[in-house]
Parts: structure tokens; C-alpha cells; sequence
């Protein structure tokens, strides 16, 4: 269910990322237990949101200059192999205000 319809997944030295909409899917292969972990700054899109996807856990974001800071993990892992959080996330140039998602349609193009 989580893979139908996903973009393909980019890798990184500490997991896997897919996306799907305005959703990005970390698969952390490096479970950092409660220590924070970063992210850093993607041009033009910002973070609104973090959870734990496995239980459902919100997780807190820090904006620094450049990365995001996520805290709020469990000390121990959820899923054994490589739990996953979820990231919202929003694009800034395509939005007149800087608040439409990703995966939102444009109000100005709707008939």
C-alpha cells in the first residue's frame, strides 16, 4: 500500500527516501533513538510536519539556517529492520504565499 503510486527512491548513507504528493518517506536504515537527526534545507520546500509512520508518534522540527532539525524519536525502534517517519512538506515557489503543498491543486488554474 505504501509503494503504489511512490516516485522512485533516492538513497542516502543513512536511507532511503521516497515520496508520494507532498509526503516524503525516510527509511532509516541508522536508527538514531532519541538523539535528534537533521535534514538538510531542500531548495524551495519546507517541512511542515514529522511523525513517526510506524505508530503514528508526532515528532517535533527545529528550523536551523541549514537543515532541520527532527526530535521527538523513541529510544528504541519501532520496526526492527527500518522504521520510517514522514515528512510533509510544502513547495514555496509554486505558491503566490508560500503555503500550498506540493500536491494541492493550483486555485488559479481550476475552471
Amino acid at each position: 500500500r505504501l509503494l503504489r503510486g511512490m516516485a522512485a527512491p533516492l538513497y542516502d548513507r543513512s536511507g532511503t527516501v521516497a515520496r508520494k504528493g507532498n509526503r516524503l518517506f525516510l527509511h532509516l536504515r541508522r536508527y538514531p533513538g532519541k538523539r535528534p537527526f537533521r535534514i538538510a534545507n531542500m531548495h524551495n520546500y519546507r517541512i511542515e510536519s514529522a511523525r513517526l509512520f510506524d505508530t503514528g508518534r508526532k515528532l517535533t522540527i527545529k528550523r536551523l539556517p541549514t537543515a532541520d532539525q527532527i526530535d521527538g524519536l523513541p529510544a528504541r525502534s519501532p520496526d526492527p529492520i527500518a522504521p520510517i517517519v514522514e515528512l510533509r512538506v510544502c513547495n514555496l515557489s509554486r505558491s503566490r504565499y508560500g503555503q500550498r503543498c506540493i500536491g494541492e491543486p493550483n486555485p488559479d488554474t481550476l475552471t
